[in-house]
């Protein structure tokens, strides 16, 4: 393998960071038998690639030894065990964190130890104990507050003490450690929560929490919540089997998430795995910190002092190869939720969403001329549009037939997609027109010198606009004649890549597609034919007859044998392919040499064991992708209004990009990227 290869391949290169939940096997009160399980979970880790790892609340002694805490030797036999683990760690360049008892100047802490590579940098107290309920930590540790010092010594070590420090990564410039202590999380603004305001992106909470009934869910709801509030990657561990089950029981309850999202989550007795690992998505949450500017008023508002430390050892190390696979669940279709339960709720708010803003354009009409023209050409993107409409006249209490589709066969339709547009419309009770276009764009050609017939098979742009100019101003003129708007039928994924004609398809008085990127555009339409016209045997037919007919602009000759030469995903690429570049160049910018390590491996697998897209091709079609993105601006800059869905490419909304910027740098980066691997 090339070091380009390598360079590539390696997942820390791209803004990724692995971390883990480790549970070692709690030995009650002997810590020296918890030095050994804490090494055995933390060897497991390291070996999985883990630059930092996380254990459980006072797990060198167990959570549950109670009074045991204030007998002399439990505290100081912690210590030696911890000196055990710090002997350990020299190394290895994994940042680990760990839970003890702490007894200094007659006062007992509960705190975390983080240490890497023999090296302790950090002691972190617990800063809110937790009392109530099955919670009496008040009656044997000190709060944070009750330290009179900043700096400890332990294990022949002297290192920071407090709850305001902040690890730094050397080799992971964004990556900014704080550690956390069960209840410290529990309160509405805890040291969590000012850590991240001070930059901290990922956080770790050693946690002696116990098992009760749906106690699983509501951490998984906090973690999720914080993580997206704080806009940072979360890792979390409680106690687990050998904690006294005098009273409780403890789940062993493994979390890590980011950015809202949870990555792992998990009780001891569902997974006895007990190194569980995953890789965070750095830059992905720094992206998000820069563009929201509420997250930097947060900032403003919780500037603390905070002290920091830099850990400068936590890249090499691991065996060569253990970074090359992702550790991390990327959709190949970021636009379309996996769960079927909320691909089902997707559909059904893109629907709402749609006919809501079309509705309220139509009610701003005369009453009579609440006519809605739409260019139906068989397609999915049209027939979307048209379904949209009639909800919207179902909405308004206006009769199905003010839904006007207009087919406007010219020299590229074929009957397939024209048989099912006249259909369709029929069966859904709007009006249908059948207008050709052939005649008046022979006349525009000829009008302007061209003559298509002397192209041969294949012909000049001219050809293709020229229809479609004319299209767009057929249902201009119908609109001023008769009364309405004409809805657009372009979706966010041909604005993506300029797959629209300036000032045809790319036209019209609202886009009800404007937001809706392409991949969803087919189950949104799909939905709609299977749950609300479930008994109309005939529109869901024709719709599914629609869905399963090749994307084609309709725009070039039809073969001798009737068979559709203009496929777009053969001219364009992959559909899938090119809403994964949208997703994370439009929404995250990410680089594009990110963007294809992320899509190689998000369509690693397929029932046969190897890739769907290989690296050439994935590379190629980025190429494609981007030099389309950037010069295709300017029709974006001048797009008609619609609904955004989820993220929008309007330069009234989020997507402010200059119509002449250039893309020689995004290509100079995706020159990183190898052929092959």
């Amino acid at each position: 393998m090339t070091n380009r290869t390598q360079e590539f391949l390696d997942v820390r290169k791209h803004g990724f960071f692995r971390v883990a939940a480790v549970l070692p096997r709690v030995h009650l009160s002997n810590p020296s038998a918890n030095a050994e399980e804490h090494i055995r979970v933390l060897t497991e880790a390291y070996a999985q690639g883990a630059s930092y790892a996380v254990a459980p609340e006072l797990g060198l002694t167990g959570y549950s030894n109670k009074v045991l805490f204030h007998q002399d030797i439990l505290p100081r036999s912690a210590e030696e065990a911890l000196t055990e683990l710090v002997r350990w760690s020299k190394g290895r360049n994994m940042l680990f964190s760990v839970g003890l008892p702490l007894k200094r100047r007659g006062k007992l802490f509960n705190t975390a130890v983080s240490i890497c590579n023999g090296r302790i940098l950090r002691v972190t107290p617990k800063t809110f104990l937790a009392e109530g309920h099955e919670f009496d930590e008040e009656h044997f540790f000190v709060r944070a507050s009750g330290a009179d010092f900043d700096e400890v010594t332990i294990a022949g070590q002297t290192a920071p003490f407090g709850n305001n420090i902040l690890i730094e990564c050397a080799q992971f410039p964004d990556v900014v450690i704080h550690d956390a202590i069960c209840e410290d999380d529990w309160v509405p603004i805890g040291p969590g929560t000012i850590a991240a305001a001070n930059g901290a992106t990922v956080a770790g909470n050693l946690s002696g929490s116990d098992y009760s009934v749906d106690k699983e869910l509501f951490r998984q709801s906090m973690f999720a919540i914080l993580t997206a509030l704080h806009l940072k990657g979360q890792v979390y561990c409680s106690a687990g089997y050998g904690e006294s089950t005098t009273d409780l029981v403890w789940d062993g309850h493994r979390i890590i998430a980011n950015r809202g999202v949870m990555l792992h989550s998990s009780l001891q007795h569902d997974n006895p795995v007990v190194s569980v690992v995953a890789d965070l998505d750095i830059l992905a949450l720094t992206q998000d910190r820069m563009t929201q500017k509420s997250f930097a008023q947060f900032s403003e508002m919780y500037r603390t002092p905070m002290r920091r430390v830099v850990c400068g050892d936590m890249v090499q190390g691991h065996h060569a190869g253990v970074h090359d696979v992702l550790k991390l669940e990327i959709s190949p279709t970021p636009f379309v939720p996996n769960d079927p339960e909320r691909r089902t709720q997707r559909c059904a708010h893109v629907l709402r969403s749609q006919a809501q803003g079309l509705m309220r354009r139509v009610e701003m009409l005369p009453p009579d001329k609440r006519n809605m023209w739409i260019g139906i050409s068989g397609g999915l993107d049209s027939c979307l549009a048209l379904l949209v409409a009639i909800r919207a006249a179902d909405l308004l209490g206006l009769p199905r037939s003010n839904v006007k589709g207009v087919m406007m066969p010219g020299m590229g339709t074929d009957s397939r997609t024209r048989e099912n547009a006249e259909k369709l419309v029929r069966a859904l009770g709007a009006e249908y027109r059948s207008i050709s276009i052939e005649e008046v764009t022979r006349l525009q050609f000829k009008m302007v010198g061209y003559d298509p017939d002397a192209d041969g098979d294949v012909k000049q742009l001219i050809f293709e606009n020229g229809q479609a100019w004319e299209r767009m101003k057929l249902l201009l003129a119908l609109s001023c004649f008769e009364g309405g708007l004409v809805v657009g039928t372009g979706d966010l994924s041909e604005r993506a890549v300029g797959w629209c004609t300036f000032l045809a398809d790319h036209a019209g008085h609202y886009g009800v597609n404007a937001g809706v990127p392409k991949t969803l555009v087919g189950h949104v339409v799909e939905w709609i034919a299977d749950v609300l016209f479930a008994k109309d045997e005939t529109v869901r037919t024709t719709i599914h007859d629609i869905l399963a007919t090749p994307p084609t602009p309709g725009l070039q000759p039809i073969g001798k044998s009737g068979v559709i030469r203009q496929k777009t995903d053969e001219i364009i690429g992959p559909l899938e392919l090119r809403d994964f570049y949208l997703y994370y160049l439009g929404r995250f910018g990410f680089s594009p040499s990110r963007i294809a390590r992320m899509a190689l491996h998000a369509f690693a697998s397929r029932t046969d064991g190897g890739a769907k897209y290989d690296i050439g091709l994935i590379k190629y079609r980025l190429d494609d992708f981007i030099k389309r993105f950037f010069r295709n601006q300017f029709k974006r800059s001048m797009s008609l209004d619609g609904p955004r869905i989820g993220w929008s490419d309007s330069p009234r909304v989020e997507f402010r990009m200059p119509s002449d910027a250039q893309a020689e740098a995004w290509l100079r980066d995706l020159d990183k990227v190898p052929d092959q691997i």
